[in-house]
């Protein structure tokens, strides 16, 4: 399909970020270069018959979540609507792409491959960053990182007292990386660009993890075993040095549900045990964990104010740090704060596509004895539920991430419809009215956990 090699080149450059280490690409719009060349191998595809005119089932609440994404900053902030469109036009572009030009379980392998190749080349940047010495680094001007100097350390102030200092210079304490990546908070690894922070490295990882499950589970071969076992170990080894607590649960939550659903109870003991090291080894404790967790209640806390101040419009898409020095740290919430209650429905309400998608396809493909079908429902079920629980923990809401996903959901139902034409995915009035209920007891939950918490 033609237009594979563009949705490839597309993902490379925005997970991977190549262009600050190729300075030619720095000249050139690569992001809009694959783009259109993907869009026009989508529609080279459609001219030969590859691809067929359908639409994905979640489209109608991408287009109305998007929709009230521009009214919520028209009525709030209107000079910040050059802003919401260039924050929503990528991720919604992503899901258009990905959902409506990959119609076939080759297509789709095609895809997750490239997903999971590239989380293991992140995961080892990672590793080799977490097993790396601190060392001191000259701070950059902007605040996002340094240069190593090579000086070992042990706390920031190591390097200001060490030989070598330079005067007027400001030191951090963190671990080199290649690539030119280094640690944040004293040692947790982290990428760059829209990985930059270690918790989205985390759940970037953790995600893809199911695919490697699922190609062993296509072709039992010893290659793909050890696929299988080198992504377990990489991924996992890097959420532990990224130190991040809701990572962990993602890789759990990804464990827990493709075993449970493949394996039964049997699944959920052997899950338990190949998560236990990364629980017992990753993420943070003592005074910074307990600093983090009220800066997180806090931000929840806010969110809330924000949402009782404007329950229908919110602050505007993308204002939330307008009002607060930190962002959500909760996507749910985020919306909420941001879009009001109906921006927060639509959200939920094309998460919730996104999930039921891969639970109607391992429903019918057991009905149909389709195991590839099964394969990928599993798979993309899997990888759907866990970052359904990450982003509790994460402003991901409008992130490339996030919407990548969506569109994987889309692309398997586009591939189960060319094998069972007719397949449909819909949404009933009644599961719109739970989501709602939902939203509101889950609005209830949290304002009851932040009173709990005296904030």
């Amino acid at each position: 399909m033609f237009s594979l090699p563009g949705t490839l080149g597309l993902l490379v450059f925005i997970f991977l970020h190549p262009q600050e280490d190729l300075t030619w690409m720095q000249s050139l719009p690569m992001l809009y270069i694959f783009f259109v060349a993907a869009i026009a191998g989508g529609i080279l595809d459609l001219r030969l018959g590859f691809l067929k005119p359908q639409l994905a089932p979640q489209l109608p609440f991408v287009v109305l979540f998007a929709g009230w994404c521009v009214v919520s900053v028209v009525v709030k902030a209107p000079y910040g609507l050059a802003d919401t469109l260039r924050e929503i036009s990528i991720p919604i572009a992503l899901f258009l792409l990905i959902s409506h030009c990959v119609q076939t379980f080759r297509g789709l392998a095609v895809i997750c491959a490239g997903l999971l190749a590239i989380t293991l080349f992140l995961a080892y940047v990672g590793v080799d960053q977490g097993l790396s010495p601190l060392t001191c680094h000259v701070a950059d001007p902007t605040g996002e990182g340094g240069v190593s100097d090579g000086r070992p350390c042990v706390m920031p102030r190591n390097c200001y007292e060490s030989d070598g200092a330079k005067v007027g210079a400001n030191y951090l304490c963190e671990k080199p990386g290649i690539l030119g990546t280094q640690s944040i908070g004293r040692g947790r690894v982290r990428y760059r660009g829209i990985l930059m922070d270690p918790n989205d490295l985390s759940l970037a990882l953790c995600t893809s993890l199911p695919f490697a499950f699922a190609f062993f589970e296509r072709r039992r071969s010893a290659a793909r075993g050890v696929l299988l076992a080198v992504s377990l170990v990489m991924i996992g080894v890097c959420t532990v040095f990224a130190q991040s607590r809701g990572g962990q649960l993602v890789f759990l939550t990804a464990l827990l549900v493709y075993f449970v659903r493949k394996f039964g109870v049997r699944g959920l003991v052997f899950g338990a045990v190949c998560a236990a090291p990364m629980l017992a080894l990753g993420g943070r404790s003592g005074d910074e964990a307990d600093s983090s967790a009220l800066e997180r209640t806090e931000c929840l806390y806010v969110g809330l104010e924000m949402f009782r101040a404007s329950p229908l419009f919110g602050v505007g898409q993308g204002l939330f740090t307008d009002h607060h020095h930190l962002t959500a740290h909760n996507s749910y919430i985020l919306v909420a704060a941001e879009l009001g209650f109906p921006g927060m429905v639509l959200f939920t309400l094309l998460l919730y596509a996104s999930v039921k998608i891969p639970m109607t396809v391992m429903r019918t493909a057991a009905e149909d004895s389709a195991p590839v079908a099964t394969t990928w429902g599993v798979a993309i079920f899997a990888s759907m539920t866990a970052i359904s629980v990450g982003i509790t923990f994460l402003s991901f809401s409008y992130h490339n991430v996030l919407w990548v996903y969506f569109g994987l959901a889309g692309a398997l139902a586009s591939a189960m419809r060319r094998h069972m034409p007719s397949f449909s995915i819909s949404i009933k009035w009644k599961e719109v009215g739970w989501l709602v209920v939902a939203d509101v007891l889950f609005l209830a939950f949290i304002k009851g956990y932040t009173r709990y918490k005296g904030v």
